[in-house]
């Protein structure tokens, strides 16, 4: 009896080892297109043409956020397509997984980002006209309007979207956010960067929107600049602050950050808008545009801030980087950015770099603090991601979608793909987003030629390999 049941046991236990195997399996070795997603591994969905509504002008690119169930959401001007963690488009999201933008019945001026929060929840934001025609007048100062007339009224919008595509009651006003961020209007009698006629100020701010993040508690973060001057300029009328703004998680503008939900950065306009774990953020901004002719500013300013806002000091004397975009921020809150090519230079090529989280060089990543980009691909950088291994995944565009992966080290990742690169086949539109997933999967999307109407987004999934 003791050998029978002995026998009996036997198929249990094999079947049990095998699925602890099964269960602890390691991811392939080679990182590789994920056959399980879409179409082995890529679907393409056709758009409508400029994803506009008629007689606006295309509002830009592609962008992409994947939320925690794996769901992924792919945005092109006014449109936003959900795709389910199979890489098919979500039926349950919108209608039949699309869902317009559409803030209100002013004009829409730009989407500038699409993010995904920790409740599956999707938020869009970017600039709004309110009053489409209204010209902005100057309510004091003595500036005259030259050739461009006055600045229309812009501000910040931003749209939260249930997981079925409908827009979050909780969330604003019935879903949506239309706001100034709290920034004031152009102060008259204030010192500008050069001796022109000084200006007044606009009866409405002028803000624009250029990103949006979602940080660790579904606050929605987001990047621009406002207009803080209008002068009597042959070459320049407005001139501009980049600001980070944060909203809370229920749609208001969140006045414990910064000034009143806001803080002002270096430059014209903050952009490259990056979060770390810790609550802090990172944005680069473009250099002040001088008034008279010539070319503008071929250099970005750092500026780094804790969570409630406040300014993270720098060593004033830092040099500051040719133009920096994209941005991240890893896990121990290093700074990385794709440093482009400024224009006319002829023997610099685009690079990956490192800084310290107090804003300092790495010099222990790459080759003193950054590795040059030149042999591996023929154009800069569109998008940069850290994984969970400290590792950088590079998104860039060689003729087709191509992703590039480089250790916490700085050195090219060789067991990534092929040398260190991966591409899709068969690509041939601009690369537009990047995203990490939390099994570490490695998502891309941008625009693609279509078969319906000529233009759509497709979206591809790699697993991580080692």
């Amino acid at each position: 009896m003791r050998t029978l049941r002995t026998l009996l046991l036997i198929p249990a236990l094999l079947a049990l080892l095998a699925g602890t195997a099964f269960a602890k399996a390691p991811p392939p070795r080679r990182a590789a297109l994920d056959p399980s997603f879409g179409r082995d591994g890529v679907f393409t969905v056709s758009t409508p043409t400029n994803a506009t509504r008629a007689g606006e002008p295309a509002l830009s690119s592609v962008h992409l956020a994947v939320a925690p169930s794996g769901k992924s959401y792919a945005q092109e001007g006014t449109l936003v397509v959900g795709f389910g963690a199979n890489g098919k488009p979500d039926q349950g999201f919108g209608n039949h997984g699309r869902v317009s933008i559409e803030p209100g019945p002013g004009k829409l001026i730009n989407v500038a980002g699409i993010a995904a929060d920790s409740a599956g929840r999707v938020l869009v934001a970017g600039t709004y006209e309110p009053f489409p025609g209204f010209r902005n007048p100057l309510a004091s100062g003595n500036a005259e309007p030259l050739f461009w007339g006055n600045e229309p009224a812009t501000e910040a919008f931003v749209e939260r979207f249930l997981p079925s595509g409908k827009l979050d009651p909780s969330f604003g006003s019935g879903g949506i956010l239309i706001s100034s961020l709290g920034v004031p209007r152009p102060a008259a009698g204030t010192s500008y960067p050069s001796k022109e006629p000084q200006t007044g100020e606009y009866e409405r701010p002028v803000v624009t929107v250029t990103a949006i993040k979602v940080d660790s508690q579904d606050r929605p973060v987001l990047a621009g600049n406002y207009v803080y001057a209008q002068r009597s300029c042959l070459y320049k009328q407005q001139f501009r602050h980049g600001i980070v703004a944060r909203v809370t998680a229920s749609g208001t503008v969140d006045s414990s950050f910064g000034a009143g939900g806001h803080v002002t950065t270096a430059g014209e306009e903050a952009f490259g808008l990056a979060g770390g774990v810790s609550g802090q953020w990172v944005a680069f901004g473009g250099g002040e545009a001088p008034c008279g002719p010539g070319p503008g500013p071929t250099t970005s300013t750092l500026a780094v801030f804790n969570e409630a806002g406040t300014t993270v000091p720098l060593d004033p004397s830092r040099p500051n980087v040719a133009a920096a975009w994209p941005t991240a921020v890893d896990r121990d809150g290093r700074i990385m950015f794709a440093e482009s090519v400024p224009e006319g230079a002829t023997q610099a090529q685009p690079k990956v770099v490192r800084l310290l989280p107090n804003g300092d060089l790495d010099t222990g990543f790459g080759h003193d603090g950054g590795l040059a980009l030149g042999s591996f691909m023929k154009e800069p950088p569109v998008a940069l991601a850290v994984d969970g291994r400290g590792r950088t995944v590079i998104g860039f565009s060689n003729g087709k979608f191509g992703v590039m992966r480089i250790t916490a080290a700085g050195k090219v990742d060789w067991k990534f793909g092929n040398h260190g690169r991966l591409f899709i086949p068969g690509t041939s539109g601009e690369f537009g987003g990047l995203a990490i997933d939390s099994k570490g999967r490695i998502l891309v999307a941008g625009t693609e030629p279509s078969g319906t109407t000529g233009q759509g987004i497709a979206i591809a999934r790699f697993l991580p390999g080692r």
